[in-house]
């Protein structure tokens, strides 16, 4: 019985990896698709590597759209850490970026602040032109939020000149769209 629960224990983790591959793949161009194939992983048979990867997808969707759910403040912490201790410095920015998402959608707007704060300036150091723009662009979100219309205008206009920067054209207009 140990043998066969360690075997079909076994079975389940391969194959994760393969729909991860799979659900990167079609997030550019079939962000549903991509979106169907993420929500049928059963992430309680993730290990810790899968598991953050599997929520940096998901949190990648719900940048990129608005009917995926942001995960959980608490998921996005577990997947910082775990960047923190076996990914790249660009995997935890993206995973403290995510996080700051998780906080804004949770209604915890100074938290949010502070990561989108604290995100910038190591973008800023790295010349991180998109993250930078995207970094401005949430910032302007959160103040809009709270009614403070002179700092979102302020703040969609750097994003617009780092969009430009970054020569991401979908972006730079969305800005400009905001700025009117």
């Amino acid at each position: 019985m140990i043998i066969a629960t360690i075997l079909g224990g076994c079975n389940n983790h391969p194959a994760s990896p393969t729909l991860l591959n799979k659900v990167e793949n079609l997030m550019p161009a079939q962000p549903d698709s991509a979106y169907a194939l993420l929500a049928s992983i059963d992430t309680d048979t993730l290990n810790a590597g899968s598991f953050a990867r599997w929520c940096m997808l998901k949190a990648e969707l719900s940048h990129r759209t608005s009917h995926v759910s942001v995960p959980s403040i608490e998921d996005m912490e577990r997947t910082l850490n775990w960047y923190k201790k076996q990914g790249t410095e660009e995997e935890c920015l993206k995973a403290g970026f995510y996080l700051g998402m998780a906080h804004a959608h949770e209604g915890e707007s100074d938290k949010a602040m502070n990561i989108y704060a604290r995100i910038y300036t190591i973008a800023e150091k790295r010349h991180d032109f998109q993250l930078m723009g995207y970094t401005c662009s949430y910032m302007a979100d959160l103040y809009a939020r709270q009614d403070y219309p002179s700092l979102s205008l302020r703040k969609t206009k750097e994003a617009a000149v780092w969009f430009q920067k970054a020569n991401n054209k979908r972006s730079y207009v969305c800005a400009l769209r905001d700025i009117c």
